[in-house]
């Protein structure tokens, strides 16, 4: 009701909008809180954008309640876009501007890129450099993995813990947890020239992230599971280092560590604060994954 109170006092003197991106992650709190936000009657005045992957957005209960509450809307106040794959015809314009004058299949690559800008994009840079039989056979996945093979140790290093935080990971936290050190500076320059990851400016940190999911997806697939584990057990780690860390993204370290008693005991903690913040459902998760591991007798006390 305050942050109601809140956006109708801002509708009424500013232009006021609200961005819900990767709709389809949220859960059922958020989409308690979106509808009463924006409920007859007299809802604040505002633009309500949401976005979301559509393949994710068909079981997502966010997704679900964003359109419900589009279709009841008054006539003309809601839209909706579908942000779809390039058309052939543009997608071959697109492919040929790339290849320049070499010759390659350009309908086998258009059907591996799913009409996709970035896929093609990374299709047809590696197409130039094939003979045209191989690049006929191309797959974005080849492309991805040729890349991670030849990726130097740091670089490799900073991409396969980038990959595995499972959410943009600060600068600050990420260099000390991948012990680059001093090569972490051009290892991320190089690998945004590669577009294997890219940075975000905060006004204190920096936040990285894969460029894409299907780079993440390939990272992960990539790296062994004894490698995944100790990248979980070194980001826990670095994170339990610092004062303020996330307890419920320690919780899914410790799990992915192979520590699921210690992960347990944060889930506690992370449960604590989803309860205070009004995010049942997220802390009857996370005291699920408690209970499936009971901390010894007299750590809760502790």
């Amino acid at each position: 009701a305050a942050l109601r109170s809140v956006f109708a006092r801002l509708g009424a003197s500013a232009r006021l909008v609200l961005w819900i991106d990767d709709a389809h992650w949220a859960d059922e709190d958020s989409v308690a809180l979106l509808r009463a936000l924006f409920q007859a009657p007299d809802p604040p005045r505002a633009l309500v954008i949401a976005s979301w992957q559509r393949e994710l957005g068909a079981a997502s209960s966010m997704v679900t309640a964003l359109e419900a509450l589009g279709r009841s809307l008054p006539p003309g106040a809601h839209t909706a876009l579908a942000v779809e794959a390039l058309r052939r015809a543009d997608a071959r314009e697109l492919a040929r501007r790339i290849l320049g004058e070499r010759e390659v299949d350009l309908d086998a690559l258009l059907t591996e890129s799913g009409g996709t800008p970035y896929y093609l994009t990374e299709l047809c840079r590696r197409a130039r450099e094939l003979p045209p039989g191989e690049a006929a056979r191309l797959r974005l996945s080849d492309v991805i993995g040729e890349r991670l093979r030849a990726l130097p140790p740091a670089e490799r290093t900073l991409l396969e813990f980038v990959a595995l935080a499972g959410r943009p990971l600060p600068r600050a936290l990420l260099v000390p947890a991948a012990g680059v050190g001093g090569l972490a500076r051009r290892a991320l320059l190089r690998l945004g020239e590669l577009r294997l990851a890219r940075s975000t400016s905060l006004p204190d940190d920096e936040m990285v992230e894969p460029w894409h999911d299907r780079v993440r997806a390939a990272v992960v697939e990539a790296t062994a599971p004894e490698r995944r584990q100790e990248v979980h057990r070194r980001l826990a780690e670095a994170m339990m280092a610092v004062a303020g860390a996330d307890p419920e993204a320690l919780v899914l370290h410790l799990e992915g560590a192979g520590d699921p008693v210690r992960a347990a005991s944060f889930a506690i903690a992370a449960a604590g604060q989803a309860e205070q913040a009004m995010a049942f459902d997220r802390a009857a998760a996370l005291y699920t994954v408690a209970l499936a591991h009971p901390p010894p007798a007299g750590a809760l006390s502790d």
